[in-house]
């Protein structure tokens, strides 16, 4: 069973202090990145691909740790043909103009069950701060405060109205939710 590594963490820092920041290399095979909308009453989900990752743990200062994605926006898929198609047009993501989105985060703070995540989001080249929850586990098969490989579980929610994706408001709902599960190694 998979042990949420906050709590592994502080178990095993009598054992061996991590004295310095860590980066950690994204598994692109191991990892996703999904969104779920509401269309017409309806819960639709997609994924999107990232492109680039760069995370940085510091477990002794976790405020001073930092993670930024780039995702892929024209590889985006919405489950249907029809869905995909309308979300890259013009009036909701405008893939022609803004092939990628990004999130870099501002600060990292410890919560009792994982992290809050603050950061900036940007879609179609507006950016605005979100705030997502994230918890991390050690990866199966490790020993107790072995943090050469991470899982990481991101979840929150945007309004897409934010972005300037206004399209289709008749039928699409303006929140959408975001999850990201992602293994890192050392």
């Amino acid at each position: 069973m998979r042990v949420v590594l906050w709590v592994v963490f502080y178990l095993a820092m009598a054992k061996a202090a991590v004295a310095e920041p860590v980066r950690y290399v994204f598994d692109r095979a191991a990892s996703t990145i999904q969104f779920t909308f509401d269309l017409e009453g309806s819960a639709l989900s997609g994924t999107v691909p990232v492109s680039s990752a760069d995370v940085v743990l510091d477990f002794d200062a976790l405020n001073q740790s930092r993670l930024a994605f780039t995702f892929d926006m024209r590889s985006a898929r919405a489950g249907v043909v029809f869905a995909t198609e309308a979300m890259r047009g013009e009036n909701v993501l405008a893939v022609a103009q803004h092939p990628t989105a990004q999130f870099v985060s501002t600060s990292v703070t410890r919560l009792s069950q994982g992290a809050r995540l603050d950061g900036n989001l940007t879609i179609r080249g507006v950016t605005r701060p979100v705030s997502l929850n994230v918890r991390l586990f050690q990866a199966q098969g490790l020993e107790a405060g072995d943090v050469s490989a991470l899982d990481l579980v991101v979840t929150g929610q945007i309004d897409r109205r934010d972005f300037g994706a206004v399209g289709f408001s008749n039928l699409v709902a303006p929140t959408v939710d975001i999850r990201i599960a992602a293994s890192i190694a050392q």
